[in-house]
């Protein structure tokens, strides 16, 4: 066990920006034409949608060990793009 781990240090270390960066630069245009089809809204910034769904993904599977299963995966990205809130909405945060 020792050994792999020795022999990991003689590469270069990942760098995560760079890694992120080129990512969101190749999808790009995914999120571009889910903003034209009316997907998304104009203003959405596909790094939160990525680091939301990341987020969730990382934590069931590392914190909580659980199985990222299709069930799962469907509900986060729904969550994520729908929000939690009532899909009927009659005004803004003070409306009762």
């Amino acid at each position: 066990m020792v050994r792999p781990l020795l022999s990991a240090r003689s590469f270069a270390p990942l760098c995560a920006r760079c890694f992120f960066a080129e990512r969101l630069a190749r999808e790009q245009p995914i999120f571009e034409r889910a903003v034209s089809r009316g997907e998304l809204l104009p203003d959405t910034d596909p790094m939160l949608l990525v680091d939301l769904l990341a987020g969730a993904a990382w934590l069931r599977i590392v914190f909580r060990q659980l199985p990222l299963d299709e069930h799962f995966v469907t509900r986060a990205v729904d969550t994520v793009l729908t929000g939690a809130a009532p899909a009927v909405r009659t005004g803004g945060p003070s409306a009762s």
